[in-house]
C-alpha cells in the first residue's frame, strides 16, 4: 500500500533529520507520491510526522503485544513468569538486532531526547502495555512488591536488549561483525543475564 511506503519512508527520514529537518518533498517523491496526499491525508509535515508516530506503535504492538498477552493471560507461577519473561526479552532482542528497528530506533531516540506528541503516542500505544505485563510478571517471578523496584527491574531488563541498537555504533567496534553466530550468543547472553537479574531479586529481602 502506498500509505505504507509513505509512512516508512517518513520513519526514516524524521529519524534521519528530524521534524524540522525532514521535506515533505523529498519524503513524497522517495515514497513515489505526490505532495498533495501528504496535504490530504495528514494535513500537512506535523500530522505526517504524528501519523509516523503511530505507524511505529502499530508495528511494535504487531511485534510485541501477542507474546506479552499470551505470557500474562491467567495465574503464572514463579518460573513460569521467568520464562514469559525471557521470551518477551527475546523477541524485544530478535527486534533490535534486526534491521527494520533501525529507523524506529533513530525516530524514538529523537523522541527521547526531546519529548513531544509523538512519543506519548508510541508511550501509550505500545511501550505502556508492554512495560504492564512485563510488572506483573517481573512481581510473580520474584515476589517484588514495591511498584518502583519492580519498574526499575523492568527498565533494566529492556536496556540489556535495547543497546545493542541505540548504541550500535559502539556495538559494532566492540564485536566488528554481526552475522548469525554473534546474534545467537547476544541472544544467549541477554537471556542468562535477565536470568540471574531475576533470581537475585527473587533472593533479595
Amino acid at each position: 500500500m502506498i500509505e505504507d511506503k509513505l509512512l516508512d519512508v517518513a520513519i526514516a527520514q524524521f529519524g534521519q533529520f528530524g521534524l524540522e529537518g525532514a521535506s515533505t518533498r523529498a519524503i513524497a517523491k522517495a515514497a513515489g507520491t505526490a505532495m498533495s496526499s501528504i496535504t490530504y491525508h495528514y494535513g500537512g509535515k506535523e500530522g505526517l510526522y504524528l501519523a509516523t508516530a503511530d505507524h511505529i506503535a502499530a508495528q511494535m504492538r504487531e511485534r510485541l503485544h501477542p507474546i506479552v498477552a499470551a505470557a500474562v493471560a491467567g495465574a503464572i507461577a514463579p518460573d513460569d513468569a521467568i520464562e514469559a519473561i525471557l521470551r518477551v526479552l527475546d523477541a524485544i532482542a530478535q527486534i533490535m538486532l534486526g534491521p527494520e528497528s533501525e529507523h524506529w530506533a533513530r525516530f524514538i531516540v529523537r523522541e527521547q531526547m526531546q519529548p513531544t506528541e509523538a512519543f506519548e503516542r508510541i508511550y501509550a500505544g505500545a511501550m505502556a502495555p508492554v512495560m504492564g505485563g512485563m510488572a506483573r510478571l517481573i512481581a510473580a517471578a520474584t515476589g517484588q512488591t514495591d511498584p518502583l523496584e519492580i519498574r526499575l527491574l523492568a527498565l533494566t531488563m529492556f536496556g540489556q536488549a535495547l543497546v545493542f541498537r541505540a548504541a550500535r555504533a559502539t556495538v559494532m567496534k566492540a564485536i566488528e561483525r554481526l552475522d548469525a553466530a554473534t546474534e545467537a550468543a547476544i541472544r544467549l547472553r541477554i537471556r542468562s543475564n535477565i536470568h540471574a537479574i531475576l533470581i537475585a531479586a527473587r533472593n533479595e529481602p
